[in-house]
């Protein structure tokens, strides 16, 4: 019901905002970008690039790893939506290209005509493997970061649609949880969340907890704001305290908020089930959302 209900509500913002935004000040063509270095003009396929975007902090790295598609350099009129990806910890973005294969598998759910081709951006949010669990915490501004640089940096360096319908979260593990937590707590930025594995209160360990987190419960939020936002979850019988914090969520779900889940026997953290999760995800991210449909492309 809550499906029907939140698709009835965002079909027609999809349909007609999905094409609105193209920064009319990037340079004719991508590689005379001077914000993206150690593109492959003549690539046939897919390929990832590294930037970096300051402003995460004096202990932070600043590095993002983005996936162009494959049409993206022949097309230089063409918008895409985002797919806003988080690497558990300890990890960097790198695992969204092995052992993931994320853009590989985006481009073959493209190719097969179940989601429309989309840009990726990985943002380090752990660097040096530090559990900033995507906070602002002493050293590393890792919200404000992701929020007021990284996203402004997309949206000016990269044809992005603006509208947040065509935004969403992708993450596993931690990666899940800071997913999660960036379109609860920032409908204004993305619609929608993939999580696998994820959770939904930090876990910083005894003492590590910076002040107010308290305040990034969740489903508290969930339950207060009831933001219009989809949220697909991937967890699995056996995932222990990871587990427990879906089952504490999910009963605080209202509309407009929608919540799918998906369930698995036993523990659902290991790199074989979630290599089978991302497929899935992918698949339900173009079936769901109008943005991300082969049909708004």
């Amino acid at each position: 019901e809550h499906e029907a209900q939140h698709a009835a509500q965002l079909q027609h913002v999809g349909r007609l905002q999905v094409l609105s935004h193209v920064d009319q000040r990037l340079p004719a063509t991508v590689t005379a970008n001077a914000q993206l270095t150690g593109i492959n003009p003549n690539a046939s396929g897919g390929q990832w690039v590294n930037v970096v975007v300051p402003g995460q902090g004096e202990q932070g790295d600043a590095t993002v790893r983005v996936w162009l598609p494959p049409s993206y350099l022949k097309n230089p009129d063409k918008a895409y939506p985002v797919i806003m990806a988080f690497a558990g910890v300890p990890g960097s973005p790198v695992g969204f290209e092995q052992p993931l294969h994320t853009g590989e598998d985006l481009a073959k759910a493209v190719s097969e005509g179940k989601i429309r081709d989309s840009i990726i951006v990985a943002p380090n949010v752990f660097p040096r493997d530090r559990d900033t669990e995507c906070m602002d915490v002493e050293g590393t501004s890792i919200e404000t970061w992701v929020t007021q640089k990284v996203v402004p940096w997309v949206k000016a360096n990269l044809r992005a649609e603006g509208d947040p319908g065509a935004w969403a979260t992708y993450g596993y593990s931690a990666g899940g949880w800071c997913a999660n937590m960036f379109t609860i707590r920032h409908p204004e930025l993305f619609r929608t969340t993939l999580s696998m594995s994820g959770y939904y209160s930090p876990t910083f360990r005894e003492g590590e907890a910076p002040a107010g987190a308290e305040a990034y419960d969740l489903g508290a939020i969930a339950s207060r704001t009831q933001p219009p936002v989809r949220i697909w979850n991937y967890s699995g019988t056996g995932d222990g305290k990871f587990r427990t914090s879906f089952d504490k969520f999910a009963p605080q779900v209202k509309a407009p908020t929608s919540l799918t889940s998906v369930e698995v026997a036993g523990s659902s953290h290991r790199w074989p089930v979630w290599e089978e999760a991302q497929m899935q995800g992918l698949e339900w991210l173009g079936k769901t959302v109008p943005a991300f449909s082969p049909a708004s492309a």
